[in-house]
């Protein structure tokens, strides 16, 4: 990879090598507030620019969506007769390798609302745009994931402290009533509950399962069939040591990524955190807030082979310590993108191979991907399913253009960024506080979203988007939170 002439390169560390992990401790760190998850947390942290809601906060220090998978297919009756499909991708001029695709899901789900209305019309239309089913829910549904080559898990928004799940596919949409307690949990307090929900086989999903008390949080992976509601759980002790979230999931669905932070290191940060901060939770007005952003945390991304139910490779990762939280890693495992909230005009990105830590510059320093107010406005970032591309959403901070949102993709072959589709001035999105919406890869590079009241289509390799029909509404794309 030739870095001298990329402009979006900037910087190089490398971080030392993991300790061996210890035993977690039995009683929360000073300054840890018990209601908060013990695993995978840091004290001392305070809010951060445009989060009015916050002004004194324990975040969490690993909190990732992503998803699992590779484990016998539960409730299918005739077997594991999963499909497995070669796909070449264009970045394969580059030497990236052909993905192993367990499924291929063509389908589209579309939604239509008249206005005001409670009940919205759903149809699940194939490749060719023939309708193959339609009914009638409560028009708060969002995506969770496609399963298998024909099936989509739904859930209701409406009320996060009690979802409702359903199923659409060529048998109808169909509420789900006989799902396991660990996937119908509601996420009232992040990192707690179901996380990192995907479509495993053809007919069940795969996901970590959190739980907590007073002092500890403890984790697992479960697996539950759509069909049946029976339930498989798997235990990785290494998840919990290093207090690992879950964050990607491959395309042949044999290899789950998580990340997380061995106790040794999170001690480490703890002693670098407490000389900053004289051991106090500090506000967004405290001088040490800034200083609290600029230290580096040693974090680990944990390889799980799913046939072996193992850690089969540890990677030591450097990243800034950040008020966003969200770290995405790519299904092929090779990359990890974050935002260090606030920041405008740029990315992080690690190499997660050997370390090496790099700013990929956005197009204007202005533009940003922290959420304001209490509300996620930008669209979490979305890679393709070989790894190779990221489909993100940022938004501008001054001038006439404040708050409008652009639409760009990443291309890690060389970290360059090409931003695709801008807000007009004036307009407004399908849901209050976000224009681009519902985004979905329907191939190794192409994915469809919505903007405004329109459905689009972009290939990573064209020039601009193609506008697509509306004849059935707008596409029902992934629910924010949950990929």
């Amino acid at each position: 990879m030739e870095e001298q002439n990329d402009p979006n390169f900037q910087g190089q560390q490398q971080a030392p090598s993991v300790p061996s992990a210890q035993p977690l401790p039995t009683t929360p760190p000073a300054g840890f507030t018990p209601q908060q998850p013990l695993i995978g947390t840091l004290p001392n942290t305070p809010g951060r620019k445009r989060r009015n809601y916050l002004t004194a906060i324990i975040v969490l220090l690993i909190l990732v969506v992503g998803g699992l998978g590779a484990w016998k297919v539960l409730g299918n009756k005739s077997g594991n007769n999963t499909v497995t499909k070669t796909s070449t991708s264009a970045s394969q001029n580059n030497q990236q390798p052909a993905v192993q695709v367990a499924y291929q899901n063509d389908y589209q789900v579309y939604k239509q609302t008249q206005q005001n209305a409670k009940v919205s019309t759903y149809t699940l239309v194939d490749k060719n745009g023939s309708k193959i089913q339609q009914a009638q829910a409560p028009t708060s549904l969002k995506l969770v994931s496609s399963v298998g080559n024909d099936m989509f898990l739904l859930v209701d928004t409406s009320n996060v402290e009690k979802p409702i799940f359903y199923s659409f596919s060529k048998a109808g949409l169909n509420q789900l009533s006989n799902l396991p307690a660990s996937l119908t949990t509601p996420q009232v307090t992040r990192g707690v509950g179901p996380i990192g929900i995907k479509g495993y086989g053809a007919d069940s999903v795969i996901y970590q399962y959190c739980s907590m008390d007073s002092t500890s949080s403890s984790c697992d992976i479960r697996i539950a069939s759509l069909v049946t509601g029976s339930e498989k759980v798997i235990k990785v002790d290494e998840l919990n040591t290093y207090g690992a979230h879950i964050s990607a999931l491959s395309a042949d669905q044999k290899t789950a990524y998580f990340i997380g932070v061995s106790p040794q290191n999170l001690q480490d940060f703890q002693k670098q955190a407490d000389k900053v901060t004289g051991g106090q939770v500090v506000s967004e007005s405290d001088p040490a807030a800034d200083k609290l952003y600029a230290l580096n945390v040693q974090r680990s991304v944990l390889q799980v082979d799913l046939a072996s139910q193992k850690v089969v490779a540890i990677k030591p990762v450097t990243t800034q310590y950040t008020y966003y939280g969200k770290f995405w890693i790519s299904p092929n495992g090779q990359n990890l993108v974050y935002s260090n909230g606030g920041e405008a005009g740029q990315l992080h990105y690690v190499r997660i191979s050997d370390n090496t830590q790099k700013i990929i510059k956005l197009p204007s320093a202005t533009l940003s991907t922290e959420p304001f107010g209490a509300t996620t406005t930008t669209y979490d970032p979305l890679y393709s399913p070989d790894g190779s591309s990221m489909a993100f959403v940022v938004y501008d901070t001054t001038g006439s253009s404040k708050y409008l949102e652009t639409a760009g993709v990443i291309n890690f072959a060389n970290l360059s960024v090409k931003m695709f589709a801008s807000q007009p001035a004036g307009s407004s999105g399908i849901n209050v506080g976000a224009y681009f919406d519902n985004f979905r890869w329907l191939g190794l590079n192409q994915f469809d979203y919505t903007a405004g009241a329109g459905n689009y289509g972009y290939d990573t390799s064209s020039s601009s988007p193609k506008q697509l029909s509306t004849s059935y509404g707008n596409f029902v794309g992934i629910a924010d939170g949950y990929h």
